[in-house]
């Protein structure tokens, strides 16, 4: 009786230990910021599922996709209005896309601006 006790007590005790000590999943990831340069993309071009994806270059040249939050086969008018411009945006990286919680033009005092 009392090896069964023990041995529930330490299965519980590992449990609890391994809940604590895990990561923090993806979804807890703190937010970031990005500047760099806004532009898009024509995806499926000539069909009837022709839509814009929107980009950011980073000053180091490298690209990073961005999801758009307006419905499918029509543009987010808050990067659309935005389009060509260097810019400032926050938000999570969600595999490879980043998710943005705010976009605004790049104030100059920030560095690379």
């Amino acid at each position: 009786m009392k090896a069964r006790f023990l041995t529930c007590l330490v299965i519980v005790g590992l449990v609890i230990g391994l809940t604590v000590l895990a990561p923090a999943p993806a979804s807890a990831q703190s937010e970031e910021t990005i500047n760099g340069y806004l532009f898009s993309k024509l995806k499926a071009i000539a069909s009837k599922s022709e839509e814009s994806m929107y980009f950011i270059q980073k000053f180091n040249n490298a690209e990073v996709e961005i999801q758009k939050h307006a419905a499918q086969y029509q543009d987010d008018s808050a990067l659309r209005a935005l389009l060509g411009t260097k810019v400032t945006i926050t938000g999570k990286m969600e595999g490879k896309v980043f998710s943005y919680k705010s976009v605004i033009k790049c104030p100059h005092a920030t560095p690379g601006c």
